[in-house]
């Protein structure tokens, strides 16, 4: 009962207890003269009630205490006090006094609820299950225990056991509304039956049509099933109850973008944008968008409103950069570049950006120079020395990318790149075979599905002599990287070593029909094109 109703009460029993004039009740000071009075059970039991609404936890299990005095074989006070305490967390001591009541009256499903919910919160599933099954069979249409009974067997993995005590409850309480909430939960998130799950929370939207959570919880099944357009209809619906609902809007308008409806979800962000002039993300998506649709102008003014403060800012500097080299403004890529790398100083991503302008343009003494610099800056940074090191490799300096490839290892053994960097650098000079297939085989393990790095494997085992096993890989290799020169060359070898002319030709000349069409190619590609030349013209 509510303050009111229970304060009406109050009134009744105290006037049956001889109170009727006791000072009016101003707050819990106003109980003293009360206090004062002995009474029943009823009586203490009463003002027990008035202490827990008025937040006096151990007060209120005073009062109950007196009242389990006066009437010490009262199941109900027991329960009472032991409900008290669980709500206080002293679950054994709620679970004693449970117990106690419950080998007076075991069929008491009030009771039972109570040891299951102990149970329950002390991981107990067997005995919290005992209970609940008790209590369900004292009183079937039992919402709370068929639920809670259901959330036990998820928590076992018993995901059948669950659905069968929903329906069960189902079937005997129709209106049990959160029977249908965990029955869909199941069938969307374990059992992957998105029909299912939308009939079984398109009861509660039955019931109320406008629920916000559960239209939420539809849409995003029908995301699940990439079914966008059933979810923007149901988003469109949430976008009426609430028009200000912003993260709606932007749902919607990634939405439109998955649909490619681009100018749709322009308009979207842009509706957001105009009550959020400031939200980054919503600058970033703008930007992203309008790039897709090559209005270079509006996407570098997106970007460019960025803060550096926020988690997009690096991001959208770096595609700035990009929309600048794309369109043939290089002065002013390195400008924005060199700009915000000098601001940023402890950013290694802006020495990145920077080097690789100089790498575009083949200026690798420049790239390195500004390498060395955000090294100092940032020591140790695996980032900057692998790119350091990859630098050196295109100008041919293959002990020093060897250094700084090592120290990256040494920094993080974990780097799949760099190991694999090493590996296949001694593979190329044909030495350290046996470290090199150690170092390679720890990337491969690292990244299972590299193509390049299978690659790097296979030419190991190519300089040993293994050509069987380097076919093998370099096969998986093509299938996974398609299209890519060096793996075709090095099919190639493989082939004109197992004496197939044939396919080593046919694979030399796809690997310079692809190399032919590359553009910005550097040293290393030339020189691979005229090696490749020299190899078919032998053939």
């Amino acid at each position: 009962m509510d303050l009111k109703n229970f304060l009406v009460f109050l009134f009744f029993l105290l006037s049956l207890t001889q109170c009727a004039h006791a000072p009016k009740r101003e707050g819990a000071g106003s109980l003293k003269g009360v206090e004062s009075k002995k009474g029943n059970s009823l009586y203490y039991y009463v003002i027990s009630e008035l202490q827990a609404l008025e937040g006096e936890a151990d007060r209120s299990l005073f009062y109950l205490d007196k009242a389990i005095t006066k009437n010490p074989d009262s199941t109900y006070l027991i329960t009472g006090k032991a409900y008290q305490l669980a709500r206080q967390n002293k679950l054994e001591e709620a679970e004693k006094l449970a117990l106690q009541a419950y080998h007076q009256n075991p069929e008491n499903a009030e009771l039972n609820l109570l040891l299951a919910k102990i149970y329950s919160t002390q991981k107990d599933s067997g005995r919290s299950i005992v209970h609940y099954q008790k209590v369900i069979a004292l009183d079937p249409k039992n919402e709370e225990a068929a639920t809670m009974l259901a959330r036990e067997y998820m928590g076992l993995d018993e995901t059948k056991k669950a659905v069968q005590v929903l329906k069960k409850l189902i079937e005997e309480n129709p209106e049990a509304l959160s029977a249908y909430f965990y029955l869909g939960s199941i069938y969307a998130t374990v059992e992957k039956d998105y029909p299912k799950a939308i009939a079984a929370y398109q009861k509660l939207l039955d019931q109320d049509p406008d629920n916000p959570k559960i239209l939420q919880i539809i849409s995003e099944i029908h995301l699940a099933q990439k079914d966008y357009r059933k979810a923007l209809d149901v988003l469109s619906k949430l976008m009426e109850i609430n028009p200000d609902d912003t993260a709606i809007q932007a749902r919607m308008a990634l939405l439109y973008y998955e649909l490619k409806d681009i100018d749709r979800a322009i308009a979207e962000f842009e509706g957001i944008l105009e009550t959020n002039p400031e939200s980054d993300r919503v600058l970033y998506y703008l930007g992203l968008l309008y790039q897709e649709k090559k209005d270079d102008e509006k996407a570098l003014a997106r970007f460019s409103a960025i803060k550096p403060e926020s988690t997009f800012y690096v991001d959208a500097v770096i595609r700035e950069v990009v929309l600048f080299k794309n369109s043939n403004q290089m002065q002013r890529a390195f400008e924005l570049a060199r700009k915000v790398m000098e601001k940023n100083p402890k950013t290694s991503d802006f020495y990145d950006l920077v080097a690789s302008l100089y790498v575009l343009e083949k200026k690798y003494s420049e790239a390195v120079g500004v390498l060395k610099i955000g090294i100092r800056q940032i020591p140790n940074n695996e980032n900057l020395l692998f790119s350091l090191g990859v630098v050196m490799e295109k100008m041919g300096d293959w002990d020093g990318s060897l250094r700084y490839m090592k120290e990256v290892i040494k920094l993080n053994a974990n780097n799949a790149s760099a190991l694999n960097f090493v590996g296949y650098t001694y593979a190329e000079r044909g030495v350290n075979l046996d470290e090199a297939e150690n170092l390679v085989g720890q990337a491969l393990k690292l990244k299972p599905d590299d193509g390049y790095i299978m690659d790097s494997l296979a030419w190991v085992y190519f300089q040993k002599g293994n050509y069987d096993q380097a076919l093998d890989l370099l096969e998986k290799a093509n299938r996974l990287s398609p299209d890519e020169p060096t793996i075709l060359e090095h099919l190639a070898e493989v082939y004109l070593r197992k004496q197939n002319k044939r396919l080593a030709r046919q694979f030399f000349e796809k690997s310079l029909f692809v190399l032919n069409k590359k553009e910005n190619r550097d040293p290393r590609d030339e020189e691979q094109i005229r090696r490749i030349r020299e190899k078919i013209s032998n053939l």
